[in-house]
């Protein structure tokens, strides 16, 4: 069966920014922290919660009216609509907040203590009380390549500060330029495809397996909550697909809103 994690905030100016997102019984599983500043560089914190699995993986999912409930109110896709967002990109194509900044900040709820610092993880509370842990940040750039610094954890890459140019190599053209393909932890290539309203993950083959997929929300739908659905096949590494989904939902709106 397929995971499935609801953002908490739809309408946000940024939803995928700043967001909260939920399994199917309501659970918060990821937060997605990017504090405001003045400069055209912003750090992303992406926090986990310390709950274990999110429901889907372990148990069976709930039914839609239940995912009504449970979630908030103003998360149903009806009479909703989608804040718009203004956003620079440079010559490579990676996008920028035009109001950002440099180093993430801590703020409840959102740990953003450097890992190779640290070398570990340490978890923190937010303001409802629920244990978070430090999961990675990506350091977004203008002139020169954005970087990801992973916590330690179940990655390629764990405890480590990786350029995003030697983490994805671009393979293929999509509705938005060429797709990004990642070598995941378990050693098989995945790619990311940007397409024309949503991004895409299979396995980089001949199959093109698929791996994970975002739906966004829709408007006239009681069951349109946006949602990250993560099929059986990625379901060994979903902290991983998360992580990189951030980074590739991002560039691919700032390409999608700039028609580049």
């Amino acid at each position: 069966m397929s995971l499935k994690l609801y953002q908490r905030h739809p309408r946000s100016l940024e939803p995928i920014l700043e967001n909260t997102y939920l399994d199917v019984g309501g659970q918060t599983i990821y937060r997605v922290h990017t504090p405001f500043a003045p400069t055209p560089n912003r750090t992303t914190t992406i926090s986990k919660t310390l709950y274990g699995s999110p429901i889907g993986i372990d148990h069976p999912p709930l039914s839609p009216s239940t995912i009504r409930r449970v979630l908030p109110k103003d998360d149903n896709a009806a009479n909703l609509a989608s804040g718009s967002q203004r956003e620079s990109v440079d010559d490579s194509g990676l996008e920028i907040e035009p109001n950002a900044s440099g180093e993430a900040s801590n703020t409840a709820g959102h740990e953003a203590t450097n890992p190779l610092a640290t070398r570990k993880s340490r978890p923190t509370l937010d303001r409802e009380g629920t244990n978070f842990t430090y999961l990675a940040q990506i350091d977004w750039r203008v002139f020169k390549s954005s970087k990801i610094r992973f916590g330690e954890g179940q990655y390629s890459y764990a405890g480590r500060e990786v350029h995003v140019k030697d983490l994805f190599k671009k393979q293929g053209w999509g509705w938005w330029g060429r797709h990004r393909v990642f070598t995941g932890e378990d050693g098989n290539e995945y790619r990311w495809r940007l397409g024309r309203t949503r991004p895409e993950l299979t396995l980089n083959d001949a199959l093109k397996t698929p791996i994970a997929t975002f739906h966004n929300q829709r408007l006239f739908s009681r069951q349109g909550c946006a949602y990250l659905e993560i099929f059986p096949q990625g379901q060994h590494m979903v902290d991983e697909i998360f992580v990189t989904f951030i980074y590739i939902e991002r560039i691919r709106r700032v390409k999608q809103t700039h028609g580049i």
